[in-house]
């Protein structure tokens, strides 16, 4: 989007971050507050799916994705950039997002306040969507009330056209 693409005539990010430094700093402090003796398993209990059991379509995911891609790319976990993207940030340039965009986050989401309220904030027109009940997957924990935020955003920005 920053490269102002053609023909795209709304933007939704979900669970998403414009910093990673922004985004490991604030991803430490979750796992920090967990408590002594916390691991990756309590990460992502609390901050990856709510669901008590997870849903198949989670299991599977955790299953199947390539963790070595993840490494090279980010680094060993959430709070620890260590990999290509360490570095990467454009806060600086959110701000030449102009179509309709709507930022969702969870509300116990690693896309913590900040990271989201700095897109919202950057972005002129912005909305914003907290999901209470979900950590970054509220179209699998609130799945009625994400469809309905969605059809009412892209209902609103098609009706503008």
């Amino acid at each position: 989007m920053l490269g102002r693409p053609g023909g795209v005539c709304s933007l939704i990010l979900s669970s998403t971050l414009s910093s990673a430094a922004q985004w490991t700093e604030q991803t430490a402090q979750l796992f920090e507050a967990l408590g002594p003796g916390a691991s990756q398993e309590d990460y992502d209990a609390a901050h990856m799916c709510r669901l008590d059991p997870p849903p198949p379509e989670f299991e599977e995911w955790k299953a199947k994705r390539n963790r070595a891609v993840y490494h090279a790319m980010w680094g060993p976990n959430e709070w620890t950039c260590t990999g290509a993207l360490a570095g990467w940030d454009v806060r600086d340039r959110i701000r030449e997002i102009d179509v309709p965009t709507l930022v969702i986050r969870g509300g116990y989401d690693a896309c913590t306040p900040p990271i989201a309220e700095t897109m919202v904030n950057g972005i002129t027109g912005a909305e914003y969507a907290v999901f209470e009940h979900s950590a970054p997957l509220p179209f699998v924990e609130e799945p009625a009330r994400y469809r309905e935020v969605l059809v009412d955003f892209l209902e609103r920005v098609e009706a503008a056209l």
